[in-house]
């Protein structure tokens, strides 16, 4: 006859129970910081996560909201705005879908497994970067960046979908690139698309206020082949 204390002890409730608790606990943090005013910071991360909770979806966060380090596969029920920052980094996402619309810092999405931007946030105070990703194109990047945009270390064939303008600097190195359409027309200090496979510089921004990296390519161009389609304001280096 098998008796209950032996059933007892081959079960293994920590296992069982643990997962239970992370959430109650992550639920009970996010209910207090809604009765405090939702004011200051949002951290969430390295909680093991796989979803995000459902009450966090209707919740204007003041300051930072930070999900990294997780195994989150999608932002469903993400915040509904994030005054601050936004780092998303270091999870298991293929989609955007469920960011905030409007992010007031940085949007970090790094370092994740996305084959699309669509969902990314129209607009971002900040820094955007989504870097070390399995992105072809930029389709669905933010419209606008105040701060830099960060692309490199993907698989990008395209720039088509990136930001029209970018107040700071452009990162597309370490890509397949063959050619630059689809760039911002301005960029607001430099723009660099070194290491990649770029045999034209056919749609190069109009305006770098900076300088323009384009080193270790396909071919090696000139300054005067970039300055031809380009107004640089700072240095070219080849």
């Amino acid at each position: 006859m098998i008796k209950l204390k032996q059933i007892l002890l081959e079960s293994k409730p920590p296992t069982i129970f643990i997962p239970r608790r992370v959430e109650d606990r992550t639920e009970r943090l996010i209910s207090l910081y809604i009765r405090n005013g939702s004011k200051g910071d949002l951290n969430l991360n390295g909680l093991k996560l796989t979803k995000l909770p459902e009450i966090l979806k209707n919740v204007n966060v003041e300051g930072f909201f930070d999900c990294d380090s997780n195994e989150l596969t999608s932002l469903e029920n993400a915040p509904k705005s994030v005054g601050g920052s936004f780092n998303c980094k270091e999870n298991l996402l293929t989609s955007l879908v469920g960011a905030p619309e409007y992010v007031g810092g940085n949007f970090y999405c790094s370092q994740n497994k996305l084959i699309s931007l669509v969902g990314a946030p129209k607009s971002v105070g900040g820094n955007f970067d989504c870097s070390y990703n399995d992105l072809t194109s930029l389709e669905g990047a933010p419209e606008y960046v105040e701060g830099y945009f960060a692309g490199s270390r993907n698989n990008l064939t395209s720039l088509k979908g990136a930001p029209k303008k970018v107040d700071h600097t452009f990162y597309c190195s370490y890509n397949l690139l063959t050619s630059l359409v689809g760039a911002p027309e301005y960029i607001g200090t430099n723009f660099i698309c070194t290491n990649n496979l770029l045999t034209s510089l056919e749609g190069s921004p109009k305006t770098v206020k900076g300088d323009f990296y384009c080193k270790f390519n396909s071919v090696q161009f000139t300054k005067k082949q970039v300055r031809e389609v380009c107004d640089v304001r700072g240095m070219i280096i080849i």
